[in-house]
């Protein structure tokens, strides 16, 4: 039965936060690893995703940087004191002299100066504050002063010289390369990481290509998964729709690539759509658009149900048919949004404020005596296709999970076959679907 975390709240995150601070004398970041005052394996980097994506009883579209501003103490000292190109200097002389390289805006506190750093120097040099005259930044600052011992040595750089060497590791390794992926073949020191920056600092590469992934979007058409086109609510429906057309079910966040977007996926749309982002309003998801526009039920959004309800609605389906409800039943009569195999799955999975480790036949067979059959006969791969086969050369169509009974054989449904393709039931090892099954073994 798959464990059940613990909500938690703003108040509880705030507790643990001052707890590490007193502890290490830093505020925690993703990056901190476990929640040391917690009495459950968590770590900072799953309270970040529970504050941005709105996990666990919390809001969403926050994050631990956001939720930790409003109690950790800003900084007065160094907001109100003035600047000097003279000063800046000095520290980065320091800095060099100490760690054997220049500065940069990520370099953290700037040594020898209380409460300062370079991140801060770099955003006044940026916005004209404290003093300086802006437009500029902490790396043009160096270049222009600190030169020779700033620049690299050897010619400068050119939008050809770079997407020549793009070429050349595109042809060798089939990727487009990353500023992750080291040493550049065939230069003495170049890195893709060193040319990443050049190009974000223009130092000596070309002007306005800002990164190395935005000039091969640019020059090679490369997807740039910073600068991604735009969603709207009607392309992604359009998308949904066909990809219920080919397999019968309605995308989720596990429904993995688009065919008809590629380099897209569906759990990148479902954080799209959670965050914010690609142009979508934040506070939305996959399945609540599909609940508002497709009628799908949202298991998320679902009401509570009881043990007694369930038995009373399985008591009308056998008043009205003569038998009692399966997992295989289709909706429930008369209750919009529910149906038996949603049911089944709350009642072996504790969902829904329903007790958990049974199924729904075992909960009938106890509380109403329903004939329970324990296990049914395995299926193979061989069987499956031997039955689908047959139903194409009758029908002309192959068939779904909604094609009712294998003709045949006695007490089989297709239904029954996709879940245990699904499930993993049957001796099937499960992940897939009868879709899935018949693309793999009868693909054109």
């Amino acid at each position: 039965m798959t464990k059940t975390l613990r909500p938690l709240t703003i108040q509880k995150i705030h507790r643990w936060a001052r707890a590490e601070y007193k502890h290490t004398g830093r505020w925690p970041t993703a990056a901190s690893g476990r929640v040391r005052a917690s009495d459950e394996k968590i770590t900072w980097a799953a309270l970040d995703t529970a504050l941005i994506l709105g996990f666990r009883g919390l809001r969403g579209g926050s994050s631990l940087s956001k939720t930790l501003n409003k109690i950790r103490p800003r900084r007065r000292s160094a907001k109100y004191s003035r600047l000097t190109i003279k000063q800046i200097l000095a520290w980065a002389d320091t800095h060099y002299e100490h760690y054997r390289r220049w500065p940069t805006s990520r370099s953290g506190p700037v040594r020898g100066a209380h409460d300062e750093l370079w991140q801060a120097v770099d955003g006044a040099l940026q916005k004209g504050s404290r003093g300086l005259a802006g437009g500029s930044s902490l790396a043009r600052v160096l270049v222009n002063y600190r030169s020779k011992q700033w620049e690299r040595s050897g010619p400068r750089l050119t939008v050809t010289e770079i997407l020549d060497w793009a070429d050349r590791h595109y042809k060798r390794t089939g990727t487009w390369p990353t500023h992750k992926d080291g040493r550049i073949v065939g230069t003495k020191d170049r890195t893709w990481n060193s040319i990443d920056k050049a190009l974000s600092r223009d130092n000596f590469g070309p002007r306005g290509a800002l990164t190395l992934a935005r000039l091969l979007a640019k020059h090679r058409n490369r997807r740039n998964l910073s600068d991604l086109p735009s969603l709207t609510d009607k392309q992604i429906l359009k998308w949904a729709d066909t990809h219920y057309r080919r397999t019968g079910e309605w995308p989720k966040q596990s429904s993995g690539p688009l065919l008809n977007s590629p380099g897209d996926n569906w759990r990148a749309i479902d954080m799209a759509m959670r965050l914010g982002n690609r142009g979508l309003p934040a506070g939305s998801s996959i399945a609540m658009l599909l609940a508002k526009r497709r009628r799908k039920p949202n298991l998320a959004d679902q009401s509570r149900l009881t043990l007694k309800k369930v038995l009373a609605w399985a008591d009308a389906h056998y008043r009205r048919t003569g038998n009692w409800p399966t997992r295989f039943c289709g909706p429930v009569r008369g209750k919009r949004g529910e149906t038996w195999s949603g049911i089944s799955e709350a009642l072996r999975y504790g969902r829904r404020g329903l007790p958990g480790g049974i199924t729904l036949a075992k909960r009938l067979a106890r509380h109403r005596r329903a004939p329970y059959r324990a296990k049914r006969s395995r299926l193979t791969v061989k069987q499956i296709c031997q039955w689908a086969e047959n139903h194409y050369w009758r029908t002309g169509r192959w068939p779904s999970h909604a094609s009712g009974r294998v003709r045949g054989v006695r007490g089989e449904t297709w239904l029954a076959i996709d879940s245990a393709l699904r499930e993993g039931f049957r001796g099937m090892p499960g992940n897939s679907s009868l879709a899935k099954f018949l693309d793999k073994h009868f693909a054109s």
